[in-house]
């Protein structure tokens, strides 16, 4: 079982175990496995460990970023939350959404290559209850309340290409590794990284530590709420962004 499988390894699961549906959670882990090693899901040495190192990951995530979404915007997560996996892949942490047994929000899984994710479309045995879009994020005309991120392109450009995602109050959660260097700067470096956060729209909320997934190295959220409309000229295109991203050092 899901539950007694990551206590075998170590990890402390029984808060959890209550609300998420272990069957949902075992067809999401079988085919994460079964099509992982054959669709280049993950990378080698990730095959093995997809267990804790992809399905736990996203549980611990997804609940502590549920959380950070009831404490800022004051609404509860539900089946009228209309929530975006932004550049999902293979739709993680996104999948694990549809197994939590009482906040069920609308998830849709995005990512301009259909790769991957189309795979989870045609095969995921549970497809049924999710949207799928392929398009790049900064032509996204819909916006959703809650958005995560696996910042699948480096920060702080990940916030231009997500401000069309997010409608206003809604939050962007970004999943890193170690704290981004830039949020640590202190002035000028602090003033120009909050002018450009302030010219996506956003604002920054909180970080958001994750000690139950320590064994997996350092994990954070990065919570950022959108709290205005982008500056005249935002988002620029993926070219622009990805020439501007070199101006930050870290």
């Amino acid at each position: 079982m899901v539950w007694s499988e990551l206590q075998a390894m170590g990890y402390v699961t029984h808060k959890m175990e209550s609300r998420y549906d272990e069957v949902k959670l075992r067809a999401i882990q079988t085919f994460w496995t079964d099509w992982g090693p054959k669709a280049g899901f993950f990378s080698a040495k990730d095959n093995d460990r997809i267990l804790d190192r992809h399905l736990f990951e996203s549980l611990v995530c997804m609940d502590a970023g549920y959380k950070a979404y009831e404490h800022w915007t004051r609404n509860y997560v539900s089946r009228e939350t209309e929530c975006l996996d932004l550049g999902s892949g293979p739709g993680i942490p996104g999948l694990v959404a549809i197994a939590h047994q009482t906040k069920r929000p609308k998830v849709t899984l995005q990512d301009s290559s259909r790769r991957r994710l189309s795979i989870v479309e045609d095969h995921f045995p549970y497809a049924d209850e999710l949207s799928f879009v392929y398009r790049r994020a900064e032509e996204n005309q819909a916006v959703y309340a809650l958005v995560f991120s696996r910042a699948f392109v480096p920060f702080p450009g990940v916030l231009e290409l997500a401000t069309c995602s997010v409608m206003p109050g809604g939050l962007f959660i970004i999943i890193t590794g170690k704290v981004p260097a830039l949020l640590g700067h202190t002035d000028p470096h602090r003033k120009r990284l909050q002018a450009y956060i302030k010219r996506t729209g956003f604002v920054s909320r909180e970080i958001i530590p994750l000690p139950a997934l320590q064994a997996l190295g350092a994990r954070h959220l990065l919570i950022f709420q959108k709290n205005g409309l982008p500056a005249p000229g935002y988002p620029r295109t993926w070219k622009r962004i990805k020439e501007s991203s070199q101006q930050w050092v870290e």
